[in-house]
Formats: structure tokens, sequence, C-alpha cells
């Protein structure tokens, strides 16, 4: 079993971003498969994972900033999900059913993820500051 520590989270994070940023980017924007969501959208998506993924790779080089970098990752994801979750909503009439199924799906996961995040982040903070 892996330990929930805020190194192993960040490793985590980083990979999730790098595989939202190469999927969103070079298969659901470029139409390999099908959404129905517009490729501005997809475009937008890709990019901020990659924000995302250059800054838990920054995050996780500067060992004293660790716990701070989870915590802004996991909130900045969960505003992430926020915009999918628009997004998704404003485009459902126009999306496939790929797509009606995999935005939801991927909110849920990055969403626990995040609040796994946050409580890692909180109670390592908190036990920081004892």
């Amino acid at each position: 079993m892996i330990a929930l520590t805020p190194d192993n989270l960040l490793k985590l994070d980083i990979v999730g971003a790098f595989v939202t940023c190469t999927v969103t980017g070079a298969v659901l924007a470029t139409e390999l498969i099908q959404t129905g969501m517009p490729p501005w959208i997809l475009w937008t998506m890709s990019l901020a994972a990659g924000a995302f993924c250059g800054f838990g790779i920054f995050g996780y080089l500067t060992p004293n900033r660790r716990v701070l970098a989870l915590r802004t990752l996991a909130i900045l994801n969960l505003c992430f999900c926020a915009g999918s979750g628009i997004a998704w909503s404003l485009n459902f009439q126009s999306l496939t059913l790929f797509g009606r199924l995999y935005f939801p799906i991927e909110i849920v996961v990055v969403c626990v993820i995040a609040i796994i995040e946050l409580s890692v982040s909180i109670a390592r903070n908190q036990a920081s500051s004892l």
C-alpha cells in the first residue's frame, strides 16, 4: 500500500496532470475521439492541466514547500472540476455519449483525489504547528 504523504500525492498529481494534459490535448481536442465539447474548451483544459503539472514539479523540487504546493494543487484541481462541470452542463446537448460520461467521471476522480490532498496537507500543517 502506498502511504498518503505529500510527496506521494504530489507525484500522483504530477502524473495525473500530465495524463490529463496529454489526453485532453492530443486526443480529445484534436477530435480523435469525439466528445462534442468545443475544441477551444478542451485546449484550455489541456493547458491548465499542463500548468498544474509544471507547478507540481516545481513544488516537488522544493522540499520545504511540498505541503503548500499540495494544498494549492488541491484547490486548483477543485476549481478545474468546477470549470469542467460548468462546461459540461453548458454544452450537454451537443455532447456525444462518450462526452456525457467521460467528463463527470473525470470530475469525480479528480475531486476525490483533491479532497484527499487537501486533507493530508491540512493534517500535515496542523502536525507541524504543534
